[in-house]
């Protein structure tokens, strides 16, 4: 059990299977775009929220570019804002649960 709660929350793993999920749900997403957007994700993950000038900063992107990555990522749901100004966080709901956890319900009963 301790085995599989660990590889559940290993972080370069989750972060992988958030990238993989990025390639496979947004196939018309540029490369770039989806390769932009993880970045931010992984960056939001790690420091459980960052404001729009880091989130820009990370993907490597202009200002205007970021503001277009993050604005996806937002309509898309993978990222919450709580306000016009406030900082971005990562969103873990029922559209991606399956991407990133995938072994969470395997074993619970129907």
């Amino acid at each position: 059990r301790n085995e599989f709660m660990a590889s559940l929350l290993d972080l370069q793993i989750l972060i992988a299977r958030m990238g993989v999920h990025l390639h496979v749900t947004y196939p018309l997403w540029s490369l770039n775009e989806r390769e932009q957007v993880g970045r931010i994700l992984k960056a939001a993950l790690v420091d459980g929220e960052i404001d729009s000038a880091t989130a820009t900063r990370v993907a490597g992107v202009s200002s205007a570019t970021g503001t277009k990555l993050i604005r996806k990522a937002l309509e898309e749901g993978l990222l919450n804002k709580p306000s016009q100004k406030g900082p971005l966080s990562l969103v873990f709901d029922s559209k991606v649960l399956e991407s990133y956890f995938p072994k969470l319900y395997q074993d619970l009963p129907v």
